[in-house]
Formats: structure tokens, C-alpha cells, sequence
């Protein structure tokens, strides 16, 4: 059962790194529209991808 948890989060975390660019992008245009730029959110990103 622990290897099937283990497998579930594995396959979670890969959706999410997956999904990361397409929200990063999405995030930029919006705020690109309110007038933000990327150097503003920089630090917001790199925390949710952990890097």
C-alpha cells in the first residue's frame, strides 16, 4: 500500500511540474496586463517551483 501512496505522490508531483510552465506563463500575462513585470513575481515563482 505504501508503494502504490508513493507512486500516486510521484505521479502528483510530475502533473505539477508539468503544469508549472503553462502557470507561470498565465500568471506573466496577467500580469503583464495589470502592469507587473516578471522581475516583481520572480521571487513568487521560484518559491512555488521550488527551486
Amino acid at each position: 500500500m505504501k508503494a502504490l501512496e508513493n507512486r500516486i505522490t510521484d505521479s502528483k508531483r510530475e502533473m505539477d511540474i508539468l503544469d508549472a510552465p503553462q502557470d507561470i506563463h498565465a500568471r506573466d500575462a496577467r500580469n503583464e496586463r495589470a502592469g507587473n513585470t516578471v522581475d516583481v513575481m520572480y521571487p513568487f515563482f521560484i518559491e512555488i517551483l521550488g527551486e
